[in-house]
């Protein structure tokens, strides 16, 4: 039913965003776009007309978006602005049509491009780069965009005439997002589920040599606390893309730098346990979903961020590569190896992944890793931890199939760990289903977790328990069972609600003995509106054995919470306004009760945004607990103000300032980046941190001048 034909262009092509060269006016047209969001019963408000054409290095693509009130949404001209925010057009491609992997190119009215790496069995990869072009266009009563891919960055087998596509449109104004080929409104846009066909009339040729540099240098100054003298340094390095084949692809970095990145949003952790960040380091993120797809979002074998970084402190990385791709049909193949030099009190380290992935039915896998992390000690580091510190390994097998609909999935795992000395209680299985309706969505998953199970390259936060009376970290496995209902009512009809949402949500987790440890019940109502705003309900009821002395408290001279068996409740309510206006507020207030004591929070958003050059955004989250005597109470503070400037599609200025009263610490990064060409870029960053108390007693300050190249060979 969806399909069309891409034909070789006579002339030649320029990207302007105005079709007038004669190929276009031969080439099919595709249109007849249906509403995906917030139905998906009906045609686009607006209609939008689409042609593909190509030569042997470009895959073309022309849209023309007709809106008649020539206002537009976009709220930033930075690239990879999340395209979930903005007016656009984007193109899906699977060009192995294994509905499994992808990529989506989107560009805006303003013509701001972001690119994803899209995966069926992970979180989509928004942070990945490639080089292609676009133009745009705004007229009286529509817009145009036109778009050139370079082949080269795309991986498909020699000889295949068709692939998988599906066009998106975000028209926000009118709060709706299009597609061409109809997605169910429970499965995302993006689903490569739900695509149709575009056929070659003859075969794309990938390159032969398709080889990408990309070296960096800086200069930095850096001035620490108080007493230490002022540093300066000079540094270079980069990295190398090379195409081994037409869909195996390595990547070769030599001493990479950061510090370009964003820094980490502050948070308050008010769990027992650590939280996971996301990553942003561009080359852990190169084909992440092959690495990341392991385990769930509670228990990783394989977390980038274990790389490079220890407490979030920087460690130097010597160099890494990573080759990616599909060495066969149905097989894809993924390797990670990093060396680090060591520092902050760890010695040098290797860091080794390794996985593969057997396509199997329509829309199913299997897949299997191996994970090595192996310290190298010299002299200077201390002989006793040559012991549990010296390696870790991990090992694992994965299946999980998906119907043809997408409506019915179901998962297992099996993982096993080797370290020295541990010969019991190191596996970690799992096995899961989930059914995803057009109304109800049922969702469990269970997991049983070994004491000695160590994914030193991963993330197992549970595992770990803090005694805050004899200051050390105590393993305990556990036994989790995780489920969900959800039931959505649409309102297509409704002239204010978009849809209601109905939700329970449960943890319940058991001692390796099968004794009680903890109960966490969500009860949740939601509703979203018309005009993209949304209220919410949400009520918790927990019940816990407290196991280990706890303290929430830096105060030292407040006593742990006592081992007894814990139950109370709390009770939130959200709420925002319109994102699309110049001002928009989002609230939650919650309040009851915190083990033995009470717990209240507010948090609130101010944004103030001029469409798409200027925005600030005011968060602030401010918690109270209040234990009965000797066991403490206090306040915990975090504002978190970020400014963001777009001038051009090339050149922005972004800080953010954090203060964070339960770290101690004032956080501000600044950044002004010039994309002088595509993904060619000059950075200059300043960074500093501060205590709180004594007031601004300064920790480190530097300035970064960061410029990198992109060169084609």
């Amino acid at each position: 039913m969806y399909h069309f034909s891409t034909h070789k262009v006579a002339g030649k092509m320029k990207i302007d965003g105005i079709a007038d060269e004669p190929d276009w006016s031969k080439a099919d047209s595709v249109t007849g776009f249906w509403i995906q969001f917030p139905r998906d019963d009906a045609y686009g408000t607006h209609q939008t007309v689409v042609k593909v054409l190509h030569d042997r290095d470009f895959l073309y693509v022309y849209a023309k978006c007709f809106d008649m009130t020539r206002k537009i949404i976009q709220p930033s001209l930075k690239r990879d602005l999340r395209y979930a925010d903005s007016d656009g057009f984007g193109i899906l491609l699977d060009p192995t049509h294994k509905r499994t992997n992808g990529y989506l190119f989107f560009v805006t009215p303003y013509n701001s491009q972001s690119e994803s790496q899209l995966s069926s069995l992970a979180s989509d990869n928004d942070y990945w780069d490639a080089k292609w072009l676009s133009a745009t266009h705004i007229d009286r009563d529509f817009w145009t965009a036109e778009i050139a891919i370079p082949l080269n960055v795309l991986q498909f087998e020699a000889g295949d005439t068709t692939w998988f596509v599906n066009f998106v449109r975000n028209d926000f104004k009118e709060n709706e997002a299009d597609v061409w080929a109809h997605v169910p409104i429970n499965f995302g846009r993006k689903d490569l589920g739900y695509t149709g066909s575009m056929y070659w009339d003859e075969a794309p040729v990938p390159k032969s040599r398709n080889i990408a540099l990309i070296p960096y240098t800086l200069f930095s100054v850096n001035k620490p606390a108080p007493g230490q003298q002022l540093a300066t340094a000079r540094e270079a390095g980069g990295d190398a893309k090379l195409s081994l084949s037409t869909m195996l692809n390595l990547v070769v970095t030599v001493n990479p730098d950061f510090s370009q990145v964003e820094a980490d949003q502050e948070i308050i952790n008010l769990t027992r346990y650590n939280i996971a960040l996301p990553e942003h380091r561009i080359f852990f993120l190169e084909n992440s979903d092959l690495f990341s797809s392991y385990g769930n979002d509670e228990i990783r074998p394989f977390y980038s961020r274990t790389i490079g970084l220890n407490n979030g402190n920087p460690v130097p990385i010597i160099g890494g590569v990573n080759l990616t791709g599909n060495p066969a049909s149905n097989y894809r193949i993924g390797m990670l190896d990093v060396l680090t030099a060591g520092g902050s009190g760890l010695p040098p380290q290797n860091f080794l992944n390794f996985n593969l992935q057997r396509n199997l039915f329509k829309r199913s896998v299997i897949k299997a890793y191996f994970n090595d992390k192996q310290s190298f000690y010299g002299a200077a580091h201390q002989k006793s931890d040559t012991g549990i510190n010296k390696y870790g390994r991990d090992a694992g097998i994965e299946t999980n199939f998906t119907s043809g609909s997408g409506v019915w999935s179901e998962w297992n795992g099996y993982h096993l760990s080797w370290k020295p000395g541990l010969n019991k209680n190191r596996s970690y299985l799992q096995s899961g289903g989930m059914y995803s309706g057009r109304h109800l969505t049922l969702f469990t998953d269970l997991y049983s977790v070994g004491t000695d199970y160590y994914a030193d390259l991963g993330f197992t936060p549970r595992l770990i328990n803090y005694d805050a009376v004899k200051d050390t970290s105590i393993r305990l496995g556990y036994e989790q069972w995780h489920s969900e209902v959800t039931y959505i009512f649409y309102s297509p009809k409704s002239k204010w609600i978009s849809d209601i949402q109905l939700q329970t949500e449960s943890f319940l987790i058991y001692n390796p003995d099968y004794t009680f440890n903890t109960s966490n019940q969500f009860a949740r109502f939601k509703i979203d509106l018309k005009n993209t705003g949304f209220l919410s309900f949400q009520a918790v009821f927990n019940s816990l054995n407290l196991l280990f002395p706890t303290r929430f408290f830096s105060d030292t001279d407040y006593v742990p919470l006592p081992l007894t068996h814990y139950h109370y409740n709390q009770y939130a309510i959200s709420a925002s306004t319109d994102p699309r206006k110049i001002l928009v507020f989002t609230t939650s207030l919650t309040a009851g009760g915190f083990y033995n004591g009470k717990y209240d929070q507010v948090v609130s958003s101010l944004l103030f945004q001029l469409q798409p050059h200027f925005n600030i955004t005011a968060t602030a989250e401010y918690d109270h607990i209040t234990f009965p005597s000797p066991y403490g109470h206090g306040d915990f503070l975090l504002l978190s103000p970020h400014l963001e400037i777009g001038l051009t599609t090339k050149l922005s200025w972004t800080t953010y300032l954090q203060y964070n009263t339960q770290v101690n610490n004032i956080n501000i990064n600044s950044r002004l980046q010039w994309q002088f060409k595509p993904l060619s870029n000059l950075y200059i960053v300043y960074t500093s941190n501060y205590l709180i108390a004594p007031v601004t007693s300064n920790l480190n300050r530097s300035l970064v001048v960061k410029l990198n190249y992109w060169f084609n060979l």
